[in-house]
């Protein structure tokens, strides 16, 4: 008689309890929107800004040097500029901001 009483309501599959994972999809869905996608986004807009940069393109690296860019040696580095007649190669990579021309 009290088997009766203790009727599962929740749907289940092959005995797993569906509402038991609930919360954990709502954890995920609020970790990717307040955490992965920002920070994907974020990591695209530095991508295209270091792919578009040109010669005379004032820059900051990730070290703290303001330059200019003097020279494009390939895909992946480019010649800069950090005082008058001291240049130095660095990686596209170490480049943060453009500050204009």
């Amino acid at each position: 008689m009290f088997h009766l009483l203790h009727a599962n309501v929740v749907p289940s599959f092959a005995g797993i309890d569906v509402m038991r994972f609930v919360p954990f999809l709502l954890i995920f869905v609020v970790f990717y929107f307040l955490l992965f996608k920002p920070q994907n986004d974020k990591m695209k807009k530095q991508k295209q800004m270091q792919e578009s940069l040109v010669v005379g393109d004032q820059i900051l690296t990730n070290s703290g040097f303001l330059g200019k860019i003097s020279k494009l040696v390939d895909d992946q580095e480019v010649l800069l500029e950090i005082a008058d007649g001291v240049k130095v190669r660095c990686l596209k990579q170490v480049i943060v901001e453009k500050r204009g021309k």
